[in-house]
C-alpha cells in the first residue's frame, strides 16, 4: 500500500494530520484511518508526542513481536516442571525424555498409590483431632476466677529469685534537668 506520494498537493485536502501523510484518493485515506500505524499515532497526538513514520512503526512491531515470542518461549519454559519428581528442565525435549522415562512412570504410579485420602479430608481429620485436643487441654487446665493462682501452680524453685519489690532503688537515680529536650507544638509536623 502506497499510502506517502511526493507527487500529491497537500491542498487536496486528502491527508492525515496525525501521521503527516498526503493521499492520492479517496479510498486510500479510508484505509489508512483503519491502519494500526495511524491509531498508534493518534495515541502519541494525544500525549503531546510527534508521529512516527510507516518504517519506524514496523520496526517497533517487528521488535514487539520479537519481544513477545521470546516471553511466550520463556512460559513455555516455566510449564517444564514435573510436579511428582519435582524437577525443572530447561527445553521441551528435555522434559519430554523425562515423561518418557521409567523413574518417572515408577514415581508417578507410588504416588498414586499413598494416595488414599483426599486431602481435603485428610485436612478435615487432622483439624477435628486437634479440636478434640484442644478440647481436652483446656478441661484439664481451669484457672481460677479471682486471678489467684492455687498452691499446685506455685513453683518451689523461684526461692532464688531476686525481685526489687519493697525497695526504694528509684529514688537512687539522678537526673540533669539541663539535658532535658523540650518538643514545642510547632516542631511536630502534622501526620495529614
Amino acid at each position: 500500500m502506497s499510502i506517502l506520494s511526493s507527487s500529491c498537493d497537500p491542498s487536496t485536502g486528502l491527508t492525515c494530520l496525525a501521521c503527516r501523510v498526503v493521499f492520492a484518493t479517496g479510498e486510500l485515506q479510508k484505509e489508512h484511518y483503519r491502519t494500526d500505524w495511524h491509531r498508534y499515532n493518534l495515541k502519541r497526538k494525544i500525549v503531546g508526542l510527534p508521529p512516527v513514520t510507516l518504517s519506524q512503526f514496523d520496526d517497533k512491531v517487528a521488535f514487539f513481536n520479537g519481544q513477545a515470542a521470546v516471553e511466550s518461549e520463556a512460559a513455555v519454559q516455566s510449564d517444564l516442571y514435573c510436579n511428582s519428581c519435582r524437577k525443572h528442565f530447561q527445553s521441551s525435549k528435555a522434559f519430554d525424555n523425562h515423561l518418557a522415562s521409567k523413574k518417572h512412570k515408577e514415581k508417578t504410579a507410588k504416588a498414586k498409590e499413598n494416595v488414599s485420602i483426599p486431602r481435603k479430608d485428610s485436612k478435615r481429620v487432622k483439624v477435628a483431632q486437634s479440636q478434640d485436643k484442644l478440647s481436652e487441654i483446656e478441661e484439664e487446665t481451669v484457672l481460677p476466677l479471682d486471678g489467684a493462682l492455687s498452691d499446685e501452680f506455685d513453683d518451689d524453685d523461684s526461692e532464688g529469685w531476686v525481685t526489687d519489690h519493697g525497695t526504694d532503688d528509684e529514688d537512687e537515680y539522678e537526673y540533669d534537668e539541663s539535658k532535658v529536650t523540650y518538643i514545642l507544638p510547632s516542631d511536630i509536623s502534622p501526620l495529614f
